[in-house]
């Protein structure tokens, strides 16, 4: 699997049901009644019902022929803020949201047998599946909830501003033209 491919997995009922739906998202189709105009998207309440009814996150990505990888997957913030650990690969973007053995569990890219066993220790390892979605979930509301991320934006432009020498932000004069090569693309009014 390439980059941005992950599913919930249930682990009683294992995979079967959520593969199935997989598939048919992979390839685009809506036999299933979860698509919405067969694009490749779901449907904000039915994935929250795939979410609610599954144990765990699988996100097996790996690195594309033209060495592209993804960054942090959304995929993967949105189940852990449900409360699902995550079993994954150490890919691009992941290893910043999954905390490997407190989150979920990372393995090499395409080590399958790694990743089967990450799924197996983290469903059958009594409670480590509960606590493991709970600290998933308390990382997403801490880390990546949206006045996280602002104040560690601000805190990189102190910081910044710091490494320069100034004690304060230089104060920028208002714009009041823009410049011609600007100008000609704004729409005048």
């Amino acid at each position: 699997m390439e980059s941005g491919a992950g599913m919930p997995i249930d682990s009683e009922k294992g995979c079967g049901n959520e593969f199935a739906r997989f598939c048919d998202f992979q390839k685009g189709q809506s036999r299933s009644g979860i698509f919405h105009r067969g694009q490749r998207a779901f449907a904000a309440a039915k994935l929250l019902d795939l979410y609610a009814s599954s144990h765990l996150f699988l996100h097996p990505s790996e690195t594309s022929p033209n060495q592209d990888q993804e960054g942090v997957p959304n995929s993967i913030l949105e189940a852990m803020a449900t409360g699902l650990p995550v079993a994954g690969t150490q890919h691009g973007g992941i290893p910043e949201a999954v905390d490997h053995g407190r989150t979920g569990l990372l393995v090499a890219e395409e080590d399958h047998v790694a990743l089967a066993n990450a799924m197996q220790e983290i469903t059958q390892v009594p409670g480590l599946l509960t606590e493991m979605g709970l600290r998933a979930r308390a990382a997403v509301m801490d880390r990546f909830e949206q006045d996280s991320q602002i104040d560690q934006l601000e805190s990189f432009y102190e910081e910044a501003i710091s490494m320069n020498g100034a004690a304060e932000p230089a104060r920028s004069k208002p714009i009041s033209q823009l410049a011609p090569q600007f100008a000609e693309g704004v729409p005048v009014k």
